[in-house]
């Protein structure tokens, strides 16, 4: 993958009764705090159950011509813009982990149970962690305010925030009049860095006006990761 992307839990349709009962990752379950369920997908055999980023230059087909298909497909194809921006030297469609395999309105990462927790992070800590070091940019992305707050799931995964270190501040604003943010994190004892970022009210990527700043982060991090 050219990098990761990491997200709490995948979208697609709101399925309730019968439909619960169909074992597929974009269906809505009820019982969220089932760490069992939440992990069967990588359980069984994670790659076979992992969606392809489709090449966007091509005709739907199959399951991408679904309702759901067709919202995860644009999702997916405005989040590969924007690593295209940041880094147009990638040849890589990026990787989607999702934390939590299955689709739920009342999914919340910090109100998970323990046990919950414990098997993210025995079970999708190290695939992301993995799949960042072999990244052709070797390096993971996050949007949402929740992964850029103390004591979020990056924490329980091991890892640090090192944004002031590297700029003096908590956060980093590229625009000050625009209200969008970026924390970044590493893995001390592997390097493996990601980057957050998130916007008052939105959970959306950021736009191109951002693409230099992100193109600085990224400079900025690598610099320092090579002298540590």
């Amino acid at each position: 993958c050219s990098v990761v992307i990491l997200n709490y839990n995948p979208g697609g349709s709101d399925l309730q009764g019968e439909a619960l009962k169909d074992d597929h990752c974009h269906h809505c379950h009820v019982n969220d705090d089932n760490p069992g369920l939440m992990a069967s997908a990588i359980a069984r055999d994670y790659s076979a159950a992992a969606l392809h980023v489709p090449d966007f230059s091509k005709p739907k087909t199959d399951y991408w011509t679904r309702s759901e298909g067709t919202a995860f497909r644009h999702w997916m194809k405005q989040r590969s813009e924007w690593v295209k921006r940041m880094l147009p030297e990638t040849t890589l469609p990026p990787f989607f982990l999702e934390i939590c395999g299955w689709h739920s309105k009342r999914w919340n990462c910090h109100r998970l149970p323990p046990k919950v927790m414990d098997e993210l992070c025995r079970r999708v800590g190290p695939v992301l962690e993995e799949s960042i070091l072999n990244s052709e940019a070797g390096v993971g992305f996050a949007i949402g305010a929740s992964f850029g707050k103390k004591g979020n799931i990056l924490n329980l995964f091991g890892y640090e925030d090192i944004t002031q270190q590297l700029t003096g501040d908590e956060t980093i604003q590229p625009l000050p009049d625009v209200s969008r943010w970026y924390k970044v994190f590493v893995k001390p004892d592997s390097g493996a860095p990601i980057i957050v970022t998130w916007s008052a009210g939105s959970n959306r990527q950021p736009s191109a006006t951002f693409a230099d700043a992100e193109r600085g982060i990224i400079a900025m991090l690598r610099e320092w990761l090579s002298k540590s």
